[in-house]
């Protein structure tokens, strides 16, 4: 009887101990980045931790328009990756940036919209609300005494643009570059390294002009092959220290070929680094 009372007694305290015991839930850390804006921005710099799952949640808002939102994760070295890329009037998403972590990191950010952007460790999975838009829908004009028919639209102050396509980035005249849609060139032999050309037999001069979305933060390297014909017989480049977002460059590739007959330049390959 006196160990049956014993375990009695020592089961009753640890049913206490167990009922009275509790966790507090942890505190969500900080955001890393919060940012509200309009129009493209590039943020300042910012440290991905090694620990925790880091997340960048994005929402834009254009009102009853069309419009775009694009951002991009650069690195310290000038790497970068697409984070977000949507067209509409407006919406949110989230990116993890887990798999990417130390310091330098900012995000740039191209939209013709009203935009947030939030970047934390462990936040909640819930999405960024939208932002205010960018325009504001008319406020319908009140009924007066005498109301218009019902087939009859109310007019407007400010009337609602119609759902156009937005206008490419880059400027009239230039293409995009297959193999990266952020690049566009066009072909133009005026640039100033082609005019000092065609002074000595057999040079050539094929001048270019390129311009980058996101810019190119170390260099620009362009290269074409030279074709007689169908046949590639050569090839020559060219490249510029670097360039800003929607900054244009020039570049001109030159051969000097002891050949008769016309000669013509392929682009082969631009790289921005």
């Amino acid at each position: 009887m006196k160990w049956e009372r014993a375990v009695i007694v020592v089961g009753l305290a640890f049913m206490s101990g167990c009922g009275t015991t509790s966790s507090a839930s942890p505190t969500p850390s900080p955001p890393i980045l919060s940012l509200t804006h309009v129009g493209s921005y590039r943020t300042s710099a910012f440290e991905i931790p090694t620990t925790g799952a880091t997340e960048a949640q994005w929402a834009y808002n254009c009102g009853h328009i069309f419009g775009h939102f694009r951002a991009h994760l650069f690195d310290a070295a000038g790497g970068s990756s697409l984070i977000a890329s949507n067209t509409g009037r407006k919406a949110t998403g989230s990116e993890n940036l887990s798999q990417t972590v130390g310091p330098g990191y900012h995000i740039a950010v191209d939209s013709t919209c009203r935009w947030r952007i939030l970047v934390g460790t462990d936040a909640p999975k819930s999405l960024l609300p939208y932002p205010a838009p960018l325009y504001v829908t008319p406020t319908p004009i009140p009924p007066t005494a005498t109301p218009a028919p019902t087939d009859t639209p109310i007019p407007s102050d400010t009337p609602i643009p119609s759902d156009t396509p937005t206008p490419p980035w880059y400027p009239q005249g230039y293409q995009l570059y297959v193999n990266d849609p952020t690049i566009a060139w066009e072909w133009d032999n005026s640039v100033s390294k082609c005019q000092d050309a065609y002074g000595v037999q057999g040079e050539y001069c094929w001048g270019m002009r390129v311009v980058t979305e996101n810019g190119c933060q170390s260099s620009i390297y362009a290269e074409v092959n030279i074709l007689q014909g169908q046949t590639v017989i050569d090839y020559s480049n060219d490249t510029l220290a670097g360039l800003a977002p929607g900054q244009e460059g020039e570049l001109a590739f030159e051969a000097f070929e002891n050949t008769s007959g016309e000669l013509q330049a392929q682009l082969n390959k631009i790289n921005c680094y």
